[in-house]
């Protein structure tokens, strides 16, 4: 996809079918270019698990960029659990940028939503 004069915020998967011990992890490589009349291009790997806590009453999430390089960081993305679904933010405007999703999930189901 490709984000125009702001960024972009893309939900990509979201948790259903739930219950106290769902938990799932999705592993996330993209690429991310900034503008036409630049050369700048992104990678990362980012790893990000999320479950239910609380005796089912809510939302645990972490993530992390395990490895990023480029030209300009402002063709990077950030990805990220909330409240069961995945989403990937764009640091910036005027990029494009692609990603390959793996989730694996305990206990519960997956909706891809791109």
């Amino acid at each position: 996809t490709g984000a125009p004069g702001g960024v972009q915020t893309v939900s990509l998967a979201t948790v259903i079918n739930y219950g106290g011990t769902t938990s799932a992890v999705a592993d996330v490589t993209y690429v991310g270019v900034y503008g036409t009349a630049n050369d700048y291009i992104y990678t990362g790997h980012w790893i990000c698990g999320v479950r239910r806590a609380n005796n089912d009453g809510a939302w645990n999430q972490t993530a992390a960029e395990v490895a990023g390089n480029g030209s300009s960081s402002t063709s990077s993305i950030d990805v990220y659990w909330s409240s069961g679904q995945l989403y990937a933010q764009t640091v910036g405007a005027w990029m494009g940028w692609t990603v390959n999703v793996r989730i694996t999930i305990l206990n519960g189901e997956i909706t891809v939503n791109v």
